[in-house]
Formats: structure tokens, C-alpha cells, sequence
């Protein structure tokens, strides 16, 4: 009986030409077994799906296909499409892989195996069969193997392709280095040189000869960035293995650059099992981890070099998506460091570990995203009139959604209104938990930030909103006294109302009680105060009726209606007491009825009756803030709350040019029941000037000089928020507000 052996990574035993076979192993380095017939097939089943087998005798290979073994026919699109080949001088049989000669079978010679080394299998204590030697079947060397005599040459008409970040500009220059086989992916002195004379990067070489199916393409030059839409500032450098049997186009991009030194090694050194791949394996192995840690997944085996980023296809988005995350905002020479770093890394276990910088592409990602940067990215390849980009925006949203840990917002990972923070330590936004907001400070606003996933247009990550992300989830008991509470995020003043949260109205934080709709039409006195407040459906409001007072002056007998007001009790009315150097307006009694008498600096020190005041600016301002608080949420047109409701004239709004564009009321709202009114001023000698034109001042208590005093002012155009102060000559008479000691 002949035996011969398949020279290989583990020994093989069989027969060629009617030769009985003895034994059948695993040829590890192809995960090809041979059999001497189809009976001898293994079963079918899960575990060896998708393997592959040579039948001897057989001109084609078998794959295992749902439970059956089919014949390839030398057509399968399996990873392997094998059959066997009888060696020109008889002395056996090449097994030929997708045009590889992946092992050669000797025919043995007639020798008796050594009588404890059976076949020659493990000749070592042979007495007559040292390691096989007589028998003439031990492994055929490495070296044989990689330097297979009939190695089949490739024939090119030309190579062509596109070399693209963005594309090459012209002048670019394309190499094409040849390969020795598909075992070493050794170089041979088959270099070559080609330019890109094309503005969308295309490059060409004329017919070759070419020792070897394989090849490696490199591309040097400057590119344009789809992230500026400008050409580069620096040169960069790109390189593809490629099959030329299977690409007489072959592009260079990202992908065919960062895959190739993880195909290098699972071809030349093996994967994780130490099993050496054949360049079709470890292409489609070194993409899909390639892929992986980009979180993409696609479906079908689309080739690195087949991909463009003018194409249509997913794996086009893909490697555009790639390419943008990659690029960022950094220079040429930080992508290109970049490269080199995840080439590295990937290189042994096809796993690009480092999470810091992930989380730093992430971060710019997403802020891209936010701010609408990926969609003038796209309009930016666009622009280039060399074809339209794909549209790689979910995939860059699925990356940094991945990477920072949020989820995929698509409404079934991550459904509509839902709120997150990012638990990526490497990322600015990180926060341990989702109340963690530990070393947050001025320089680190970003460890408040949380996001929503919203489809407003199409689902995707936005920056919550101060309300959303104190809202969300919290677990705060549903007060319903209006009790006011710190956001869980940002701090801020919140309350319960209507079954949900909302902020705290400027009137509500002074108070410290909301007015909510649980207690609407509820009365309430704030600690440390005298005012009594109404909740109604447009929030507190200072309550009128129930702070209304009277006051008798002893002195004359007149009567007056006074407003509590936090903790003072203010006149409601102007003092209308006659002393000397007081004044009725125009000398009408009618007006000092309506609009009390106008008093000098010197005259309004002892206007006030015993017990009152006259209120000083501080006081004033008191009042005024009150008013404020009390009308938020308010704009500058908001009505004056201190201000009577009538009698106070219209005014012109102007343009920038000083013409008149719009007639307005000068009435205010009386918020506080003070009632102001336009009373003017009193020149003296008869001399009355600004009654119901829009013009009130009184007199401050702050001071008084020989010449000038202190007033308070309101006009026709005084809104709220609006009051003047200011001083004046103490001889002219203004109205007087006492306020109680």
C-alpha cells in the first residue's frame, strides 16, 4: 500500500490514484479535510457549518450547507472553493484554494513502518522507520509550501480604482507593490508607479504581469477633508492588500488601511487557535472586527476595496461614517498618528482597545450631531461635484451612543422622552450616576448636562432641557401644599403641580410656597410678613382687599386708604395735609383733592403725620422689587404695577430714526392698590407743570442740601422694573407717600 502525506500545518494520510486511505486529519491552516470517498464525508451539522472538503478523485470541493454537504463546482461563493490537481511529473496531487495552492500530496513509496511508529505518524521509536524516513511520508516543509513551483502568475489588462479620505487631488502618487503568494504576502521586486491625474482621486496602471494574485496598493498625497471641505494641509499616506483575480477596481480607503496589518498577521501568524487564514478569511475576519468596534454592523461580505464614499450602499455610509469620526477636527498629522495607533493595536487580537481616545471621538461626535455639523459634513462631500455622500448620520449617532453608553435612541432600544447622562468615565459629560453631579464648577458645566432622546425629524440624542432632566424619573414625593423643593440635577427651586414637576416662579422662591392647583383660591401670609396672598390661576397676587387699611391724620381730620405691603403700611393715597409751602396744583383745590398738594423738600420733613415717614429710597425700592416679582413672568411691556389704571396719558413708540411707529397707554396695573397717579410738579408763583401728561415724583427722605433733594419718579413710559431716582432743586413741590413707623 502507497501512503503519502499532505504537507501542512498537522500531518495528513491518504491516497492518490486508487491509493487506500489510512487516516484523515483536519488540514488546520485551510480547515480543509480530505477524504478518500464520499462515505467517508463527516456528518454534517452546526459545528462544521460552512466547512470544507476535498474528495479524492473529486475536480471540485464540498461545502457543509444546512445539514448537506454541496458540491462548489468551482462557483460557490463560500470561503473556500477547492479542488485537487495532479502534479506534472505523477508525483501527486496540489490542493488549489480560490486559485491558492494551499498543500501538496506525495504519492508514498513502498517502506515498512517502524514497529513502534506506525505509518510513520510518530517514527521516532522506530526501529526501521525513524520519523517515517524509509517510508518516504513525513511533512513536507514550510518552505515548500511557500514556494510552490506551480504557482499560477495573474495577467492584469490594468488596475484601477479610487483613493479616497476624501479623495487624493491630482498629483497624488499611487504604488502597487507585487506580492510573492498569499501565504507570506512577502514583497518581490514587482514594484511599480503610477499618479492621479483626476480630481476625484481615480488612479490606473496599464497591463501586468504579476507574480501573484496579491498585491498591495499604496496612495500618497494630499486629500480633500469632508470634515472642512477643504483640501488637506499636510499629505497623508494610505495602503490595500488586494486579490486582482477578484479586483481589476480596487479602491483605497480608510477601511482597506486599517484592516491591513490585522490580515497580515491572521494570514501569516494565525487568529486566536493559531490557524493561518487564507487573504479572503482574513479580509472578511480583519472587517468585521474593523467594523465591530466602530459598532456598525452590516449585512453581506462587501469588500474593503469595493467601497467609495460617493457610493449608496450601507457599507459606503459605513466607511464615510469611518472616515468622519476619524478625522474630527484634528490635523493630518493627528489622523495619521491616529491610524497608525489603531493598526497596532488591532494587529493581534483585532480588538482596538483604547477608551480613552474612543470616548474623545464620541464627545465630538455628538456635539457634531447637536450643533447640525453632520449634515454640512455631507453637504461639504456634496459640494465637491463628484457625486452625492450617503447619508452616515445614524451610524455616527449609533457609534457615540454606544461608546458614551446612552443607548441607541431609535424608539425600541431607547424609547421617546427618555433622559440619560453618560457613564463613560473618559467622557466630559460623564457622571456616575444620574444625580451625580460631583465636580461640577464653572470650568465643568458639562457634568450637569444630560440627554433626551427626542425624533423630532428623525430619533435622535438632544441636551435635556434644566426641566427635563430634573423631571425625569424623579422620585420626589408629590407634594401638594405647594412646598418647594432643589431640582435633582441642577438645584434649581421646583414644585409639584398638576401631577408633574415644574420650576418656581421669582414670586413663589421669595414667598417660599407655590401656588399651586391644589390650593388655588387659598389665601397665605409668608412667615415674617403682614401681606396676605391670593393663589389664583395666574400664580400669587397681592391681595388687594385683604391688605386695605384706613388711617385718620388727627391733625385736619382727613381720611386714608393705606396697603400693607411685605412689612410697612403704606399711604394708598398722596398726603393732602396744608402747611406752609405746600401747593394744589394750578392753585386748584380740586386737584389737591384728587391728586393731594405738592410739598417742598423743606415743607415734606414735617409733612408726615406723627408715627409716618416720609420712605426712604430704599424703601421705595422695596417696592418696586415686590412689584417685580409679583408680575414675573413679565417683558419690558409688561404694565407697571404700582401705577394707577387711568389717568395716565398714551405715549409714541419710536423708531431708530425718531419717527412715531406706535401709540401705547401709559396705565398701569395697581398690582399693589397704591394707586400712583401723575400728580406733576409746582414750579412756584403758579407755575404747575406735568399733571395728567405722565409725569408723578416724590419726595425721598434720603437728603436735602441748600439747594437739591432727592425724589423718586415715574413717567408715562416707566414699564415695570421701571423706576426713577434722581435729585432736583428742593424749592419745587412734589407729592408726598408717608409710610408708617
Amino acid at each position: 500500500m502507497k501512503k503519502m502525506i499532505l504537507a501542512a500545518v498537522s500531518a495528513v494520510i491518504l491516497a492518490a490514484c486508487g491509493d487506500e486511505v489510512t487516516e484523515v486529519n483536519q488540514i488546520n491552516s485551510a480547515t480543509m479535510e480530505v477524504v478518500s470517498s464520499v462515505k467517508d464525508l463527516p456528518k454534517c451539522s452546526e459545528e462544521n457549518e460552512g466547512g470544507q472538503a476535498i474528495v479524492v478523485g473529486e475536480n471540485f470541493a464540498r461545502a457543509c450547507v444546512k445539514g448537506e454537504w454541496v458540491a462548489l463546482n468551482g462557483s460557490g461563493d463560500a470561503d473556500f472553493n477547492c479542488n485537487t490537481e495532479e502534479l506534472k511529473d505523477g508525483s501527486g496531487l496540489k490542493i488549489v484554494c480560490n486559485g491558492d495552492s494551499i498543500g501538496v500530496v506525495l504519492n508514498g513509496e513502498k517502506g515498512d513502518a517502524g514497529k513502534d511508529g506506525k505509518n510513520g505518524e510518530d517514527g521516532k521509536d522506530g526501529e526501521d522507520g525513524k520519523d517515517g524516513e524509509d517510508g518516504k511520508d513525513a511533512v513536507v516543509s514550510s518552505d515548500t509550501l511557500e514556494n510552490d513551483p506551480e504557482r499560477e502568475p495573474i495577467s492584469l489588462d490594468s488596475l484601477a480604482g479610487y483613493s479616497q479620505k476624501g479623495p487624493f487631488l491630482k498629483g497624488s502618487t499611487v504604488y502597487l507593490y507585487e506580492l510573492s503568494d498569499g501565504h507570506t504576502l512577502k514583497q518581490t521586486n514587482g514594484n511599480f508607479t503610477s499618479f492621479i491625474t483626476r480630481d476625484d482621486g481615480r488612479y490606473k496602471f496599464t497591463a501586468r504581469d504579476l507574480v501573484s494574485q496579491y498585491a498591495m496598493i499604496v496612495v500618497e498625497g494630499v486629500y480633500r477633508n469632508e470634515v472642512t471641505g477643504k483640501p488637506s494641509k499636510a499629505t497623508l499616506r494610505l495602503r490595500a492588500i488586494s486579490d486582482m483575480r477578484k479586483h481589476s477596481d480596487a479602491n483605497i480607503n480608510l477601511l482597506t488601511h486599517l484592516e491591513y496589518d490585522r490580515v497580515y498577521y491572521l494570514v501569516t501568524r494565525g487568529d486566536s487557535t493559531n490557524k493561518k487564514l487564507t487573504v479572503k478569511q482574513a479580509k472578511r475576519q480583519a472587517q468585521r472586527e474593523l467594523l465591530k468596534q466602530f459598532h456598525i454592523e452590516l449585512d453581506g461580505n462587501a469588500d474593503a476595496e469595493d467601497l467609495n464614499v460617493f457610493g449608496s450602499s450601507d457599507a459606503d455610509a459605513a466607511l464615510l461614517a469611518i472616515s468622519v469620526l476619524l478625522q474630527g477636527d484634528g490635523s493630518e498629522t493627528d489622523l495619521s498618528v491616529l491610524l497608525t495607533e489603531i493598526s497596532n493595536d488591532m494587529e493581534q487580537d483585532g480588538k482596538w482597545d483604547d477608551s480613552v481616545t474612543k470616548a474623545k471621538i464620541a464627545d465630538w461626535a455628538m456635539n457634531a450631531d447637536l450643533s447640525g455639523r453632520l449634515d454640512l459634513i455631507r453637504e461639504n462631500v456634496t459640494s465637491w461635484g463628484l457625486g452625492t455622500a450617503p447619508d452616515f448620520k445614524n451610524i455616527v449617532r449609533r457609534f457615540y451612543s454606544k461608546e458614551l453608553r446612552l443607548g441607541v435612541c431609535d424608539g425600541k432600544d431607547v424609547s421617546k422622552g427618555t433622559v440619560r447622562h453618560v457613564s463613560n468615565t473618559g467622557s466630559v459629560y460623564h457622571a456616575a450616576l444620574y444625580t451625580d453631579t460631583s465636580g461640577t464648577n464653572e470650568s465643568r458645566p458639562e457634568r450637569k448636562t444630560r440627554f433626551v432622546c427626542d425624533d423630532e425629524g428623525a430619533f435622535k440624542w438632544r441636551v435635556a432641557s434644566d426641566l427635563e432632566k430634573d423631571r425625569f424619573d424623579w422620585q420626589q414625593e408629590n407634594t401638594r401644599d405647594g412646598k418647594i423643593f432643589a431640582g435633582q440635577i441642577t438645584g434649581n427651586a421646583a414644585t409639584w403641580n398638576a401631577d408633574t414637576i415644574r420650576y418656581a416662579s421669582k414670586a413663589e422662591i421669595y414667598l417660599n410656597r407655590a401656588c399651586v392647583n391644589y390650593i388655588e383660591n387659598t389665601e397665605f401670609v409668608p412667615d415674617n410678613q403682614m401681606s396676605s396672598y391670593l393663589c389664583t390661576a395666574d400664580g400669587w397676587v397681592f391681595d388687594v382687599k385683604a391688605n386695605a387699611r384706613t388711617m385718620q391724620d388727627s391733625r385736619d381730620g382727613n381720611e386714608y386708604v393705606t396697603m400693607v405691603v411685605e412689612n410697612a403700611e403704606w399711604m394708598a393715597e398722596n398726603l393732602n395735609y396744608e402747611i406752609a409751602d405746600s401747593y394744589c396744583y394750578n392753585d386748584s383745590v380740586e386737584n389737591c383733592n384728587e391728586y393731594g398738594r405738592l410739598y417742598t423738600w423743606d415743607a415734606s420733613m414735617i409733612a408726615c403725620p406723627e408715627g409716618w415717614h416720609l420712605p426712604s429710597s430704599r424703601e421705595w425700592d422695596a417696592l418696586n422689587a415686590l412689584a417685580v416679582r409679583l408680575l414675573e413672568p413679565f417683558d419690558s411691556l409688561a404694565s407697571n404695577p404700582l401705577k394707577s389704571t387711568s389717568g395716565w396719558g398714551d405715549y409714541c413708540v419710536k423708531n431708530d430714526y425718531g419717527k412715531c411707529i406706535e401709540i401705547r397707554s401709559g396705565n398701569g396695573s395697581d398690582m399693589l392698590g397704591l394707586s400712583i397717579l401723575p400728580a406733576g410738579e409746582y414750579y412756584g408763583s403758579g407755575d404747575s407743570r406735568g399733571k395728567g401728561e405722565g409725569t408723578a415724583f416724590w419726595l425721598s427722605g434720603n437728603f436735602g442740601d441748600n439747594d437739591w433733594a432727592s425724589f423718586i419718579s415715574f413717567d408715562v413710559v416707566h414699564r415695570v422694573g421701571a423706576m426713577g431716582a434722581g435729585s432736583g432743586n428742593k424749592n419745587i413741590g412734589k407729592s408726598v407717600r408717608c409710610v408708617k413707623d
